[in-house]
């Protein structure tokens, strides 16, 4: 059974909980390589280090715009906001600062993962 490590850069929230949580993932790379069930670790991308393991759960394809109305409120940054209604703003804003928005535009494929930590 093939090991896959997800990658968080910091300030990254909301990881530590035992909550269901989602990450967005541009492209759709990540669909095609977990399945539900599987069990992934969690690492901090700067420091090269795992903190956690973490099991799949739902995994969504389609563009970012969509994916965003429909689950940025249970993304790990958005998580004990109390501005929920601005989550999916707030998370396209967060994708265009790191990635840019020539590529994290409203219509980039996306893939959304569910993870529920274990560790």
């Amino acid at each position: 059974m093939e090991q896959y490590v997800i990658e968080f850069a910091p300030p990254a929230e909301g990881l530590d909980g035992v909550l269901p949580f989602n990450t967005f993932r541009i492209g759709k790379v990540w669909a095609g390589r977990l399945k539900e069930g599987d069990e992934v670790l969690l690492m901090w991308s700067k420091k090269m280090q795992v903190f956690g393991r973490a099991t799949v759960g739902a995994i969504h394809t389609g563009k970012l715009r969509e994916l965003a109305e429909q689950h940025a409120a249970f993304n790990h940054n958005q998580s004990g906001h109390p501005d929920v209604d601005g989550a999916p703003d707030r998370l396209i804003a967060n994708m265009q600062k790191r990635y840019g928005p020539h590529i994290a535009h409203d219509n980039k494929l996306t893939t959304v993962i569910y993870l529920r930590r274990l560790e």
